[in-house]
């Protein structure tokens, strides 16, 4: 894994184009891999899941036809596609905020 000292120090000494390189690198490590343990590890969301899948269950008992099924599931992929990307892109915003509230930090000493 990167360290972000070490990432700090390269983003304030380098221009915008490796910056960004640097950045979506880390964002890329941190995302696929140290998310996903978080999540694991994350009570809210891992009851969030099971009330989701509870409701799932719920849909599949009202014995819809397969082509109704069809439809409803991929609704269910297309919103759960939104909002997965929503997450990526709030996580990098913020990730790029923070390095942005670093670099005044050190500007500012």
């Amino acid at each position: 894994m990167c360290d972000l000292f070490d990432l700090i120090q390269r983003v304030t000494s380098n221009k915008k184009e490796k910056t960004e390189f640097i950045l979506n690198e880390f964002f890329e490590k941190r995302i696929d891999n140290a998310l996903e343990i978080t999540l694991k590890e994350n009570k809210r969301f891992q009851e969030i899941s099971k009330e989701t899948c509870e409701k799932a269950i719920k849909i599949d008992k009202i014995n819809l036809t397969k082509e109704q099924w069809k439809t409803v599931e991929s609704a269910l992929c297309a919103s759960s596609h939104r909002g997965a990307e929503y997450g990526r892109v709030a996580y990098y915003q913020g990730f790029k905020d923070a390095v942005s509230v670093l670099y005044e930090i050190g500007q500012l000493l």
